[in-house]
């Protein structure tokens, strides 16, 4: 008796399990779209108990429902991507219309029927306009994967893109704050005020306000800018990165690529020619796979992608440094912090600072340098005036791995996972594990002339894993 109520508790716990589990994964379908529309007849009334059947073109999978009363008929929970709807009912000639869903669409399609024979077919071809959304208020872009497949990204970063949509701006180079996320504002809000949506899972990395976990470009299908009058399943920010990731489709694909970047291809930069330094040195290779296909044909799908980044940069950082005849005129313990931190670095370079160069940048009034205490430099401790031609900083550089023009040195790994399963016509169950590490050289986040150990950045790792099962199930309205 103990040993079965053991077991009854057993499957009573796992069942449990599993309800927690679909509810946990069925939550926020926000990367899905809806299909919508009207089915008439010649005369424009409404045909009722139509049957409509919306087909995958890459997969064939196939979802159907039935126009109601009001002829009117809605498909939700559909994937971004080609679609062929198709309208039968006896009596009218079956009628196919081709269509394109973005990322979290609501797209309707009115459908007009023809009198004949439901064995043939009328083809309708959707104009090549510009769609105009009458289903929702909502502003926003779409980024499709021809985009993200032929324009070039310097960084290989998709969300890069962003960009495109209209009202955006790259804030980085408009304010100089390069701390703001992926610095990039769309229609004036802040750049730190974007949720990222990774296949309808939050995706953000709330300290550095960014993407947390970055997919390989090969495994973005498309994804969608949402600024403005989103409903509320897509929580608080007021601009939403909406990305979808590639799925397998019937037939096998895949795609190997390596995209070089070094320092013999590009010219000196201006500081570096203005004092004479010699070129720094980078190499970028970025290199990729992708392989999607069929498991079971039009039933069962595998997609995957790997993306590495490897970059060897060399640069330089400029700095005035004290000279030494900074230090005769500091007090004691401005040595002993200057000792402390290693000593006065070596200067490397002419050009200098010199106590009249600091006068003249802090009293703008013409006033000759000693002419009164205002406009003068006293040793510490003294009322002894320092001469206005004494070099108190000089230039030097050092040679660190930051950005010479192919991004800090680091090596960055990728790696995407995906598996689709179509249950039935309405049920269909995905898994998804997208991985991520990002590794950074000494001097990368922080770098200094002095020599002492507390003075200098450290090496910096970054690791991201981000796994989402999904059973998408859509209940047909009546």
């Amino acid at each position: 008796m103990e040993s079965n109520h053991s077991g009854r508790f057993g499957k009573l716990v796992f069942g449990l399990l599993a309800v927690l589990l679909l509810v946990g994964i069925t939550v926020a379908q926000t990367q899905f779209g809806t299909l919508s529309g009207k089915v008439t007849d010649p005369n424009d009334a409404v045909v009722p108990d139509a049957r409509v059947t919306v087909t995958n073109l890459s997969t064939q999978t196939k979802e159907t429902t039935s126009t109601n009363n009001a002829g009117l008929f809605a498909l939700g929970n559909v994937r971004a991507g080609d679609y062929e709807i198709a309208v039968e009912k006896e009596g009218f000639r079956r009628a196919a219309q081709r269509i394109h869903v973005e990322v979290a669409q609501n797209a309707s399609v009115p459908i007009k029927l023809q009198l004949g024979s439901v064995s043939e077919t009328v083809e309708v071809t959707a104009g090549g306009g510009a769609e105009v959304n009458t289903v929702s208020a909502e502003v926003a872009h779409a980024i499709s994967s021809n985009e993200i497949t032929n324009l070039p990204l310097l960084t290989r970063n998709p969300y890069a893109l962003m960009e495109l949509a209209p009202g955006s701006v790259n804030a980085n180079v408009a304010t100089g704050d390069y701390a703001n996320g992926v610095g990039i504002s769309v229609g004036g809000a802040r750049g730190r005020s974007i949720t990222f949506l990774l296949d309808g899972a939050e995706n953000n990395d709330s300290f550095v306000t960014g993407p947390s976990t970055l997919v390989p470009v090969d495994a973005v299908q498309e994804f969608k800018v949402q600024s403005n009058n989103m409903t509320a399943e897509f929580g608080r920010n007021s601009l939403l990165a909406n990305v979808v990731s590639k799925s397998g489709t019937n037939n096998l694909h895949g795609a190997l690529s390596e995209f070089y970047r070094g320092a013999a291809l590009s010219s000196r930069p201006v500081e570096e020619k203005a004092n004479n330094i010699a070129k720094g040195n980078f190499v970028r290779n970025v290199f990729s796979g992708a392989l999607g296909g069929p498991i079971v044909k039009d039933k069962t799908f595998f997609y995957g992608a790997f993306e590495g980044t490897r970059v060897r940069s060399i640069g330089r950082n400029l700095w005035f440094v004290p000279t030494q005849q900074f230090a005769t005129n500091a007090s004691a313990n401005m040595n002993a912090y200057l000792q402390a931190s290693g000593g006065i670095p070596q200067p490397l370079l002419p050009e200098v600072i010199t106590a009249a160069d600091i006068i003249a940048v802090e009293q703008t009034d013409g006033a000759a340098y000693g002419s009164d205490p205002a406009h003068s430099l006293f040793a510490s401790g003294t009322t002894n005036l320092i001469p206005a031609d004494t070099p108190l900083f000089q230039r030097t550089f050092t040679n660190v791995p930051i950005d010479a023009g192919a991004g800090p040195a680091q090596n960055t790994w990728s790696a995407f996972g995906r598996v689709d399963h179509q249950i039935s016509e309405t049920t269909t169950l995905s898994l998804r594990y997208a991985w991520y590490r990002q590794n950074f050289f000494t001097g990368f986040g922080g770098d200094s002339p002095f020599t002492q150990p507390e003075c200098q950045h450290h090496s910096h790792s970054r690791l991201q894993s981000e796994n989402v099962q999904r059973e998408s199930h859509y209940v047909q309205p009546h």
